[in-house]
């Protein structure tokens, strides 16, 4: 078992929303919700951008046995991480 922040998994269900194409402003839910209460611009960029490399990383392996789609899915993932981080670095406050 392993503990992390306490927001971790709320951002990383937010990355699944945007691989989705779900029409929920994210930016708003991690600007208004108490879950990301605190929580710096940064520390969500740094989780992003390592999640997003991990994903990429991990989709250039072969599938294991019996799961033909999961290099697929994850470079879904990686992309969708990019595409988020690339808008967070192009907003505004961010700048």
């Amino acid at each position: 078992m392993s503990v992390g922040a306490r927001w971790l998994d709320g951002l990383f269900y937010l990355l699944d929303v945007r691989l989705r194409g779900e029409a929920v402003d994210v930016e708003e839910l991690l600007a208004q919700h108490p879950l990301f209460q605190g929580v710096a611009e940064a520390d969500v960029d740094s989780v992003l951008a390592a999640v997003t490399g991990g994903f990429f990383v991990k989709a250039q392996s072969p599938a294991p046995p019996n799961m033909p789609t999961l290099r697929a899915f994850q470079h879904r993932e990686a992309f969708a991480g990019m595409e988020w981080l690339r808008e967070r670095w192009t907003l505004p406050q961010n700048s």
